[in-house]
């Protein structure tokens, strides 16, 4: 439950960065058309509001942003820490048959490489889509404001845009899928190697070493 609270609170961070970075924007404007309208580039009242205003904006742009990263990447870590934690004790109640049938280097791949996954799929996955999904509303809203015409022109590539990330991850995650299978291998033969290391020094070391050349 502390966790999901920590994952709400992090979405609202997102939605307070977001804003803070986008409504500085408009007063960048504001200056350039009260600087072209007085013709004075020397001291300007309404000029120096608008700086002030854009200078905190960002203030609050950066705090925010700290604290969408601490809390989502933070409690990532305390889901890969817990998951870890829970595996390990898992494989404690394994008994010798279930090490028999499963290779070591894929259980050490478990632990390692698909804990670090979902740690990456919870934290800046979850982060990076939010992130984008706020910015994207909170712009279109500013843009339909300003010139729907122009909104709908500047938004009509996103379909396409989003469906080749979409083919693009799933090339990867194929991709992906065939190393951990090759690392799970290797982790395999490290740890047979090492715990026979005294039968592959003294009968098996050059069978070994053509091996690893190839």
């Amino acid at each position: 439950m502390e966790t999901q609270n920590t994952f709400v609170l992090g979405v609202l961070f997102i939605i307070a960065s977001n804003f803070f970075n986008i409504y500085k924007v408009q007063f960048v404007g504001k200056s350039v058309d009260e600087l072209t309208k007085s013709g004075n580039l020397g001291f300007n009242q309404q000029v120096l509001i608008y700086v002030g205003i854009i200078v905190g904006c960002s203030l609050l742009t950066g705090f925010f942003t700290f604290m969408m990263r601490q809390t989502i990447i933070v409690a990532s870590r305390r889901i890969e820490y817990e998951l870890k934690n829970k595996i390990y004790r898992h494989y404690q109640d394994l008994s010798l048959t279930d090490y028999k049938q499963t290779t070591i280097g894929d259980l050490m791949n478990r632990l390692s490489e698909d804990v670090v996954a979902v740690r990456m799929y919870l934290g800046p996955g979850v982060m990076y889509v939010a992130n984008l999904i706020v910015l994207v509303l909170i712009t279109a809203i500013y843009m339909v404001k300003t010139d729907a015409s122009m909104t709908l022109w500047t938004l009509l590539p996103l379909p396409i845009l989003s469906f080749a990330i979409y083919k693009v991850s799933s090339i990867i995650n194929k991709k992906s899928k065939i190393m951990q299978k090759s690392q799970s291998a290797i982790s395999t033969f490290v740890q047979d190697s090492f715990s026979g290391i005294r039968v592959v020094k003294f009968l098996q070391e050059k069978s070994i070493l053509k091996r690893t050349m190839e």
